[in-house]
Parts: C-alpha cells; structure tokens; sequence
C-alpha cells in the first residue's frame, strides 16, 4: 500500500541508534543473498533524505534536551540519517495574566494563607517556565532545526478534545 507518511515509533536515544545501524551490521555479516539485498535497499531507504527521516522528541528539561542533542549527532555521524523538525512535548504556555494578578496583591476575600499557596504555585510555575525557556534557547543553539512545541496536557488519558489541541499545536509549527 502506499503511503505519504509512515511513523515508526523507535526505542529511546541509545537503543534507537543500535536499531537505526543494524541494517548496516546484517549488510557487512551478511555479503550476498536475500538479507542482504534487503539490508541494502533499507540502508538506501536510510540514507535518501527525500524518504527518511527521524524526528527526534524530548521534553524542554535539561537531561532530556541534552540525550536529544546527543542523539541528533550521533544519528547524522554514525548512522548517516537526516534529521526532520524537533518536537518538544509539555511545554507550558506563558500565563501573564497570571504574574499580573500577583503583582495586584491579595485580593479582598482571599485569606493569606491561601494566597500564599498562589503566590508558591506562581513562583513554581514561572521557575518551570524560565527553566524551559533556557533549554528551548539551548536546543535552537546548538541544534538549529525547525521545531514543533507541544503544550503540557494535565491528563492522564488523552481524550479527542485533548488530541485537538495537540494537532492545533502540530500544524501551527508548520
């Protein structure tokens, strides 16, 4: 059948380079025969940018962007694959309405230990968000790729609405 566009959900950074090279150790044990022509024509497939490449994902944290770098090289260097756009999933979208209200002070009606819980939820919060904005900087420095930004769902199972804003949020990186 054919296809525009066939996603193949590959294991975590390590692992997916041992799967993206093993075409290429079949092709070099095996020399002639079926296997071999079928590790060739993958290690083609591999190689042609046109057909193939891998998107890599990571969260905007600092362990996770720094495996994906990583990752992203060795990918081009040692397996020879292109690279597609970047997806960062859980983003936090920025809430100034939310540092606006704080900076209002305490409403009438609120009691001060509930705003103090606010105002730690807001410094926690804008924590998170200054520590993904500084890795989204680090990953356009240091592997300038096109992204696509996917927003923090507070969901434990996905529903249609949910998968909506993901799709939203897809199209608009393109």
């Amino acid at each position: 059948t054919d296809a525009d566009v066939i996603i193949v959900d590959a294991p975590a950074a390590g692992h997916a380079l041992t799967f993206l090279m093993s075409p290429r150790g079949l092709a070099d044990a095996i020399r002639v025969g079926p296997i071999h022509s079928q590790a060739t024509q993958v290690l083609e497939l591999l190689h042609d940018a046109e057909r193939c490449q891998v998107v890599l994902v990571t969260l905007p944290e600092e362990t996770p962007v720094t495996e994906l770098i990583e990752t992203a090289f060795a990918v081009e260097d040692r397996v020879g694959v292109a690279l597609g756009p970047v997806v960062v999933n859980g983003c936090y979208p920025g809430h100034p309405s939310l540092e606006r209200a704080l900076r209002g002070g305490r409403p009438r009606g609120v009691s001060a230990e509930d705003w103090d819980v606010l105002v730690r939820a807001a410094e926690f919060r804008g924590a998170r968000e200054a520590s993904q904005a500084q890795q989204l900087t680090r990953l356009d420095t240091q592997l300038p790729l096109p992204r696509v930004q996917l927003p923090l769902l507070a969901t434990a199972d996905l529903c249609l609405d949910d998968l909506d804003v993901l799709v939203d949020a897809a199209s608009e990186a393109q």
